[in-house]
């Protein structure tokens, strides 16, 4: 379970008992997980988009948590617009190489394409928030958009802080680097 940071199934990565070292924005930040709780979807409005315009810096401070607990979430694009996603604000972005920036794009299950892509574009939307570090979304819209709307769901952990190195390495609001 030491390298285990990621389920195409999406169930949470971490259980009561387990350890974890979380590299958030600003700390690294050793933890024993108390507890995991599933939450209910949460819908976002983000408002009506222009046609060829876009929408940027959007905080979702709906997500944020308390102190003591961190989530881990996956969404669903509802409307036809395209996301790239910056959490938080304090960070480098996380769906970039070193230079281009990637966008999440609606997806359906079915005829348009295959399961497997529609699983990978599902896992690809995973993202944490570390307590009160707000994730944030730019938005894209190749044609007008009255409603723009992105659904959440994910998984809720009490933690607290131990003195001993976590076991499983998990970049919750930042990415590993040199």
């Amino acid at each position: 379970m030491a390298g285990f940071q990621f389920d195409p199934k999406f169930r949470p990565l971490l259980l009561p008992g387990q350890t974890a070292k979380l590299f958030t924005a600003n700390d690294q930040v050793n933890v024993e997980i108390l507890a995991v709780q599933a939450l209910p979807s949460y819908i976002h409005d983000f408002g009506q988009l222009s046609g060829g315009g876009s929408s940027l810096a959007q905080d979702v401070t709906q997500l944020d948590m308390d102190d003591g607990q961190f989530a881990q979430y996956r969404f669903l694009i509802l409307n036809d617009y395209e996301v790239e996603f910056t959490h938080p604000s304090s960070t480098d972005r996380y769906w970039r190489t070193s230079t281009q920036n990637f966008r999440a794009v609606p997806f359906t299950l079915g005829d348009k394409e295959s399961d497997d892509i529609a699983a990978w574009r599902w896992a690809a939307s995973e993202f944490f928030v570390y307590q009160q570090e707000t994730p944030r979304f730019d938005l894209y819209s190749p044609a007008q958009v009255a409603e723009a709307y992105m659904e959440f769901m994910g998984y809720k952990f009490f933690f607290k802080k131990i003195d001993s190195e976590g076991v499983t390495k998990l970049w919750v609001n930042s990415r590993p680097t040199s």
